[in-house]
């Protein structure tokens, strides 16, 4: 780790947590790409 950019446990958390928001926020992205090649495979 660079120095100067450790984070504290608290900080951790609340990026990762960040990181999860997101991903569940384009979830439907992922899915409706799923289901478009699923249709096209059939």
């Amino acid at each position: 780790m660079e120095e100067g950019r450790e984070l504290s446990p608290e900080q951790v958390r609340e990026v990762y947590l960040q990181f999860l928001l997101q991903r569940l926020e384009n979830a439907s992205v992922f899915l409706n790409q799923i289901e478009h090649e699923r249709k096209n495979i059939i």
